[in-house]
């Protein structure tokens, strides 16, 4: 059975008609970084941990500082009031042989608290694509109720496609924890709505992936605008987050539609500088673009690199901007 220990009891009933998402340990971990990301960014609250025996105990440091006192374990439970999202972050896989049970487990948890729709967080593996996988986008989504048209048209403008159905046996695992979610939902009859996000992806670098899944996040929970910067280099697209909720791989056409008060800092005679009240720091991009309305940056890299040194300059402008 699992187990709620939370750190203040009185939280509890502000779960009631919220959504909550839960991200599984998949492919990538794809789920996992897009939620610290969207949860570092947005101020969530810790209320508690969940203990189940189905998942693999695991204890750490605090995940978003060095210097906390706290410890992260398996499953936690954060809140966002302002937003009516409760997350589940989940840090270590299901028991072997014990999916079933970790499924009707947190299900019968989901039910308790009272949540009004579900965001399962997963990943496919792209070594397992069809043909007809290859072209267009990589971002897939299975809903429940699939009648569910309002929903589904939001997820399809965020560029998420339906599963296809042909061929999906041979992508999806069946003993996939996100679908088996799915599934089970269907199978008791749940009135809940059950939304899976599921890009292809590989074991690896997978931050575009979860950048990616942190924008669908945002858009559809409409979650503040921060600061973003943006780092363009030829034949690579990296984004560096500074106090930021909404985060995009979008062309940078529409980032400048995001603004109408661009404006370059510096002039020809003199070197950009990032402006100070940005950060505090001494790096000197080719040209950077700063609407203070929409309190955006964008910082544009011109690389020049031989193919014998593309990993050398992949981690030369990856150290340059770290700090961001």
């Amino acid at each position: 059975m699992m187990k709620f220990f939370a750190e203040n009891t009185e939280q509890l009933n502000l779960l009631a008609g919220t959504t909550v998402i839960l991200p599984v340990v998949t492919i990538g971990n794809v789920g996992q970084l897009a939620i610290d990301l969207v949860m570092h960014s947005c101020g969530f609250k810790k209320l508690g941990a969940l203990e189940s025996d189905a998942v693999v105990p695991v204890v750490g440091r605090d995940a978003f500082s060095t210097s906390s006192p706290d410890f992260t374990t398996s499953l936690e439970v954060f809140f966002l009031a302002s937003a009516s999202l409760t997350v589940v972050q989940q840090r270590s896989p299901v028991v072997k042989g014990q999916t079933a049970q970790f499924v009707q487990e947190m299900w019968a948890w989901i039910e308790e608290m009272g949540f009004k729709q579900v965001i399962v967080l997963g990943s496919l593996d792209a070594s397992r694509r069809l043909d007809f996988h290859l072209a267009g986008s990589q971002l897939r989504f299975v809903s429940y109720p699939s009648h569910d048209q309002s929903h589904d048209e939001q997820l399809r403008q965020l560029g998420w496609l339906p599963l296809e159905s042909d061929g999906a046996s041979v992508v999806l695992r069946p003993t996939s924890v996100a679908l088996r979610l799915c599934s089970y939902a269907q199978q008791v009859g749940s009135k809940l709505r059950v939304t899976v996000l599921c890009p292809f992806c590989s074991e690896g670098n997978n931050t575009p992936e979860a950048i990616v899944m942190a924008d669908c996040l945002a858009c559809l929970f409409d979650l503040p605008k921060g600061l973003l910067i943006v780092v363009i280099a030829p034949l690579l697209v990296s984004l560096y987050v500074c106090r930021v909720v909404i985060f995009s791989l979008s062309p940078l056409a529409d980032h400048l539609a995001l603004a109408q008060d661009w404006r370059l800092p510096g002039h020809a005679n003199s070197y950009v500088a990032i402006p100070p009240q940005i950060e505090s720091a001494s790096d000197r991009p080719d040209v950077l673009l700063v609407s203070d309305a929409q309190q955006i940056a964008i910082i544009l890299e011109l690389t020049c690199r031989i193919e014998e040194r593309f990993d050398v300059a992949h981690d030369l402008k990856d150290e340059k901007y770290r700090h961001f």
